[in-house]
């Protein structure tokens, strides 16, 4: 169980090409009310947006995607090339696909319709991956009103630095983790592993803990914040 949760990254080269599969995948984005985020082959940043109409017919294919902020989508939308456009499943898996788009935006609502994917990528099951934190995403933790800052992160659990000790089995509870750019989520953990922080001069102690319990919406922005640095590790490699 402690080498399922606390490894690094586990890859899931998986490609849903069959019609069946891309329909069904489509059909949950909408149904389920996702956000997805879409960006373009240059260097404008990406945009948020929801998927609010899909067509399967064989005809007119297509997909219609409505930016959260209209000025953040034009950029990206003036752009020449596919458009990338990632989500997360209700399972934690992280999917991309391609697309272009079919029709320019509406002037009002920045609402726009998309080419039909011919596939679905998995790009990794964010329920294992952990990932380290840096100087320019620093993860700061208030566990049981002290103060702490956490080594990794993933959707399943965290590190971090302690100056106390907790016992393994201990129930973190009104555990609050302050997500750069995202904001706090809160819930509770159970400590798996306790160990010195030999590595950390200013801390005596590193904490592994597993969530226990998170409030659907903080999960979905936890796991949202886990994508964006597993993105930056991707990119690194």
């Amino acid at each position: 169980m402690l080498f399922r949760l606390f490894r690094r990254t586990k890859r899931i080269p998986q490609v849903i090409s069959a019609v069946e599969e891309v329909e069904k995948n489509l059909d949950w984005v909408v149904l389920g009310g996702l956000t997805v985020r879409v960006s373009g082959e240059a260097v404008a940043e990406p945009f948020d947006a929801n998927i609010v109409q899909v067509s399967h017919a064989s005809d007119d294919a297509s997909i219609v995607i409505r930016p959260l902020t209209h000025a953040g989508a034009h950029p990206v939308l003036h752009e020449e090339g596919a458009l990338a456009v990632e989500y997360i499943s209700s399972r934690s898996i992280w999917y991309r696909f391609h697309s272009y788009p079919l029709r320019d935006a509406d002037p009002l609502t920045g609402e726009f319709r998309a080419g039909y994917p011919s596939m679905i990528e998995a790009l990794q099951d964010l329920r294992s991956v952990r990932c380290k934190t840096s100087a320019a995403d620093l993860v700061r933790l208030d566990v049981q009103r002290e103060q702490a800052v956490v080594v990794d992160i993933g959707s399943n659990g965290l590190k971090f630095t302690s100056n106390r000790i907790f016992e393994k089995g201990t129930v973190l509870k009104d555990l609050i983790v302050d997500l750069p750019k995202i904001g706090p989520v809160s819930g509770s953990a159970v400590v798996r592993y306790v160990q010195p922080a030999s590595e950390y001069p200013l801390w005596r102690y590193l904490c592994g803990a597993e969530f226990a319990e998170m409030a659907p919406k903080d999960q979905k922005r936890l796991d949202r914040f886990v994508a964006r640095l597993a993105r930056r590790e991707l990119a690194e490699v």
